[in-house]
């Protein structure tokens, strides 16, 4: 779909404004901050909840809305992460961000847009960066602003074998119907399967256990639709064209959107790349 992004430029302006260095030192200062992971999470919920409210350069907003306008048509869009502790070489960063799904307001792409910035002080964040030995003063958020599309079915794919590294030829797809928002934060149980590309064969893990797919709601956000729990998901024959489109068979009525290419997705992946390729379909 698509959208324009808002740099890492504006959030370091935004933040800087702010005094952000500062309010962390203070922070990481508090009793027991070091030690109490309850601690932790109560000062981080308080900072973002501080962030949400500390107003915008001048301007910022303003420039926003006109591209959202111009090149959009102010039609609902997602505001995602995009920081610079995401997809690297030995850290996903997956799901630990916000996303806020199908704003539909002028006013509402700000509040979004500090929402995403303030998420980078989401308790999970903080201590998955923390575990992973980054340096919290180089860490920045970027945002995408992208047209909102909805899906029967979105999940997230790994073209590698995330429980073992040495199947180089293995796909792991995670998927539920509608809008994939919850699977990629883990929030609730996605349909998992196993694709090789060496036999073709498809494995399912599990069914999903999720009983409502989530909708683009036309007043804004999403809404709840109920679904068959435990029906499935993915097809072999959507696998095959999700993962492998040169093994794309006729559509039919298992396989109506088989010959249809894949969706853009968010971030160009090379194959047998290690990091989530969010799908829709």
């Amino acid at each position: 779909p698509d959208g324009f992004c808002i740099p890492f430029a504006a959030y370091a302006q935004f933040t800087r404004s702010h005094g952000l260095a500062e309010r962390l030192a203070r922070m990481q200062q508090l009793p027991r901050f070091a030690e109490d992971a309850q601690v932790r999470r109560d000062a981080l919920a308080a900072l973002r909840a501080e962030m949400a409210q500390w107003p915008l350069p001048a301007g910022m907003a303003q420039a926003w809305q006109a591209r959202w306008t111009q090149q959009l048509g102010g039609a609902g869009v997602f505001v995602r992460s995009a920081s610079n502790s995401e997809d690297l070489a030995h850290f996903s960063g997956a799901g630990l961000y916000t996303t806020v799904p199908n704003v539909r307001a002028a006013d509402a792409l700000a509040a979004a847009v500090r929402t995403v910035w303030a998420s980078v002080y989401n308790f999970e964040a903080w201590e998955a960066r923390r575990a992973a030995g980054l340096d919290e003063e180089t860490i920045v958020m970027g945002v995408l602003v992208q047209a909102a599309i909805d899906s029967t079915a979105s999940g997230v794919m790994v073209t590698r074998d995330p429980f073992d590294a040495t199947h180089r030829h293995a796909t792991y797809i995670s998927a539920k119907r509608g809008i994939g928002i919850r699977v990629v934060e883990g929030k609730r149980i996605a349909e998992q399967v196993m694709y090789s590309s060496r036999s073709k064969a498809v494995q399912v893990l599990n069914r999903s256990g999720d009983d409502v797919a989530l909708q683009l709601d036309p007043a804004g956000g999403v809404r709840e639709v109920p679904v068959q729990a435990g029906r499935a998901v993915l097809t072999d024959d959507l696998v095959h064209c999700r993962r492998d489109p040169s093994s794309r068979r006729p559509p039919g009525p298992e396989n109506p959107k088989c010959n249809r290419p894949a969706a853009p997705a968010r971030r160009a992946l090379q194959p047998n790349s290690s990091h989530p390729l969010p799908i829709h379909l």
